[in-house]
């Protein structure tokens, strides 16, 4: 995530965690799932997505230490409504907002739908 940073000039990297991934926190490690379920059940939000539809998400975020990063990762666990099981999201940029991080990812559908039109 460091290399991606720097290859576009310091800005924000956005990225998903495995639920099982280690983090660190308070000298314990374990999964990023066990530590957000033993925390709080988050805070419910209604974010934007794309640009124009507003949904329900519950979302919980922390400055943590991802293990295979070997340095401290802004980490958010983010449930849409209507799904069981929260997503993990991590960022390198810790001075970041949560709700700022997650409508960046929000909008990574115009990403993904440029590089299919570019890959055709």
């Amino acid at each position: 995530m460091d290399e991606a940073a720097k290859e576009s000039g310091g800005s924000q990297v956005i990225s998903q965690l495995c639920k099982n991934q280690n983090i660190e926190y308070r000298g314990r490690i374990r999964s990023v799932e066990s530590y957000f379920n033993s925390i709080n059940k988050g805070i419910d939000q209604i974010i934007r997505v794309r640009g124009g539809k507003e949904i329900k998400v519950t979302v919980s975020s922390a400055r943590l230490k991802v293990g295979s990063h070997s340095k401290k990762r802004f980490v958010i666990a983010l449930k849409y409504d209507g799904e069981n099981d929260y997503r993990y999201l991590v960022a390198t940029d810790l001075t970041w907002r949560t709700q700022d991080i997650i409508q960046a990812y929000t909008l990574r559908w115009l990403i993904e739908v440029f590089f299919e039109d570019w890959k055709l």
